[in-house]
């Protein structure tokens, strides 16, 4: 009789983690984060966190900032979006910019 392979047991915890991983969403302030590095390289302006405010349920990120900087990111919307759906994941990326 041959073993069963221990990864195919949903039960294993390495298994069980992953499981997890896929249905956690990230935290408020990783987001902004990840943001505020993105809109940095891809505008080439330094923000900082406070400046941007992040909700999870509808991911959507408030630009807090002068208008010509918001207008700079709106501008570059879907490659600030590209790039964050890049590193943070197909489900957990913000979606708009206001």
């Amino acid at each position: 009789m041959k073993k069963k392979d221990p990864t195919h047991n949903n039960q294993q915890l390495g298994n069980l983690l992953l499981r997890y991983k896929k249905l956690i969403k990230p935290p408020q302030q990783s987001v902004i984060n990840e943001v505020v590095e993105v809109v940095g390289k891809v505008v080439g302006v330094g923000v900082i966190s406070s400046q941007f405010t992040y909700n999870v349920s509808s991911k959507t990120v408030y630009i807090k900032t002068s208008s010509l900087l918001r207008t700079e990111i709106i501008k570059n919307k879907t490659i600030i979006i590209a790039a964050l759906k890049e590193r943070l994941g197909e489900k957990n990326h913000p979606v708009e910019f206001i």
